[in-house]
């Protein structure tokens, strides 16, 4: 069985350390050991509780890649210690505890003090040790295995049942935490309750094709196919139609990730001025960029444009779906990397429908566009947008292909 992220964390928690701990702050071993092992799962559960955050995972991911967070404190977890640890380790610790819980730091910190029964002073230093290992970990994970913002989440959520299992009661009040494990009580419960009714099979099913149409749709940005039909019905279907389904599912699955490959390229780790690291398709947008602005021989061009690849609307809509966060937090970072660099943001659709409400549209969308990378930390001075409606078609719009690719999103860098 693999090892978890808080099976590594507790296992860095020695009688060497918990010794040398327990010294320095002046409280019991036992103290010190109980406020370490309730702090892991209670910072973890917190940063999962802001996953749906779009500020959080750009800021995260800084932090995890940044050179201050230095991964040697997993073989020597004592250089984190208070009173022992370099400046640069505690101000990681500090910054992983603000993202996670923001203004309800100090509610945290007081909280768990109370829990392990040490003193504030010393509460807030187990705090600081546990971001600081934390980060260290996770940072160590992005790194190993080229994980993006996207990719840390799925980690962290993956590991979520065990994470909100092990975070004691008594802390669940503290920056929402009780909902994160009311829920995941709820979902054991049903998920209990559906395989003594022998429905199991058909939550599998379910979340198999849900995985399958949505990777489809994200990639092959098309129309998912909607789903309908009782779920009652269809867990009377009989093992036979489950297998089937359970063999569909898959398959889509596996196509879908064979498009994104054929299309986009595999993932490859793209290192920013920054010194942060981007997991990135090897020809999506964001290695297309990255690879411009690093090389000086290449000039301005006003005709230059860059296609988003990774980008989703609602039908006929403006609103960016979830999916497109990782491009837009991953062409953030790159902005961030080049801070004299500015961009224009272009909308454009196919020759379908209204020529001027396909320019409002277009409008829009680039405007939407324009405005979550502000969000996202880049400075609105850098960054304009405009929408061309069905001008400028890059392909044949009589084929359902080319239509396709005429309705897009580019970026046109105006200033290296």
């Amino acid at each position: 069985m693999a090892t978890t992220v808080l099976d590594t964390l507790n296992g860095l928690v020695t009688p060497q350390l918990v010794g040398a701990a327990s010294t320095r702050l002046g409280e019991s071993e036992t103290a010190v050991s109980k406020g370490l092992g309730a702090a892991f799962p209670m910072i973890l559960a917190a940063l999962m509780q802001r996953l749906n955050d779009p500020n959080l995972l750009p800021q995260l991911m800084n932090l995890l890649t940044g050179r201050a967070n230095h991964p040697e404190v997993l073989a020597n977890p004592r250089n984190a210690l208070p009173g022992e640890a370099s400046e640069e380790i505690t101000e990681v610790g500090g910054d992983l505890l603000s993202t996670a819980f923001g203004p309800q730091s100090r509610e945290a910190t007081s909280a768990l003090g109370e829990y392990a029964g040490v003193k504030t002073t010393s509460a807030s230093s187990l705090m600081t040790l546990g971001g600081a290992l934390i980060a260290g970990l996770l940072g160590e994970r992005v790194r190993r295995d080229h994980l993006s913002g996207a990719g840390l989440a799925s980690l962290l959520s993956g590991q979520r049942s065990g994470i909100v299992g092990a975070l004691p009661g008594a802390l669940s009040s503290v920056a929402g935490l009780g909902a994160l494990r009311d829920a995941g009580a709820r979902a054991s419960a049903a998920v209990r309750e559906t395989h003594r009714r022998g429905g199991f099979g058909w939550l599998w099913v379910l979340a198999a094709l849900l995985l399958a149409l949505g990777l489809w749709a994200l990639w092959g940005n098309t129309t998912a196919p909607i789903v309908t039909g009782s779920a009652t019905d269809a867990m009377h279907q009989g093992g036979q139609a489950v297998s089937g389904a359970a063999h569909q599912a898959g398959q889509a699955a596996n196509d879908a990730s064979q498009y994104v490959v054929a299309k986009l390229g595999a993932l490859t780790t793209r290192r920013l001025p920054t010194d942060v690291e981007l997991s990135v398709p090897e020809r999506g947008v964001e290695s297309q960029v990255i690879a411009y602005l690093g090389d000086p021989s290449r000039p301005v061009d006003e005709t230059l444009w860059f296609n988003f690849d990774r980008l989703l609307f609602e039908t006929g809509s403006a609103t960016l779906k979830p999916q497109s966060q990782e491009q837009l937090q991953n062409v953030a970072a790159i902005l961030k990397a080049y801070p004299t660099v500015k961009v224009k943001i272009g909308g454009y659709t196919d020759n379908t429908g209204d020529p001027a409400t396909n320019l409002k549209l277009s409008q829009a969308r680039a405007t939407n566009v324009m405005n979550a990378l502000v969000a996202l930390g880049v400075s609105p001075e850098r960054v304009s947008s405009d929408g061309y409606g069905e001008q400028y078609p890059v392909a044949d719009n009589s084929t359902e292909d080319g239509r396709q690719q005429n309705r897009r999103i580019a970026i046109r860098v105006t200033q290296k």
